[in-house]
């Protein structure tokens, strides 16, 4: 890039990519930060504190969230690319999420309890259709093809042996 763009312009730009950087995540560590002091801290936990208590509340809730999110990119740079890593941590949610906007688009008057009741539905649900339906077709999976690693559904990639009937022959079901 140093042989097209002058010195200066390299810098520039540089400069506003960490720019854009710091922006991003000074964003979201203050609106966890208010979601924390104001949405959770002082409605449930400490209602009357003046303005001195509530700052400090929440420069201690600011430096929980950056370290919380310094661990948490510790933990993520093992997650691989960012699109796998951002579809493992969310299948964790989307059934649920799925499970709240069906609810609010066909019954408009359920409020907060029924959504939250919906959303431990969904996730025991999910846990019960993962550990006895899915988990087994993956072990059986596995054993077909050697202890490889094969696709969750269908027949495995390597080592798979088809089905032969009791006169030896092969199984034309298969």
């Amino acid at each position: 890039m140093t042989r097209y763009l002058p010195a200066g312009v390299v810098g520039l730009i540089i400069a506003v990519i960490f720019a854009a950087a710091m922006s991003a995540i000074s964003g979201e560590v203050n609106s966890l930060t208010t979601v924390t002091v104001i949405d959770i801290y002082k409605r449930h936990l400490y209602r009357s504190g003046n303005d001195r208590h509530y700052l400090l509340a929440s420069r201690l809730a600011t430096a929980f969230w950056g370290l919380y999110a310094v661990m948490f990119a510790q933990f993520g740079k093992n997650l691989g690319s960012l699109i796998e890593a951002v579809n493992r941590l969310g299948s964790l949610f989307y059934g649920s999420l799925l499970g709240v906007f069906t609810l609010a688009f066909f019954f408009p008057r359920v409020g907060g309890t029924g959504a939250f009741v919906v959303c431990r539905r969904n996730r025991y649900l999910r846990r019960v259709f993962v550990y006895r339906y899915l988990l087994p077709l993956v072990q059986r999976d596995r054993l077909r093809s050697g202890g490889g690693y094969g696709p969750a559904v269908g027949s495995g990639t390597s080592g798979y042996q088809p089905a032969l009937t009791p006169g030896g022959h092969r199984s034309p079901y298969t």
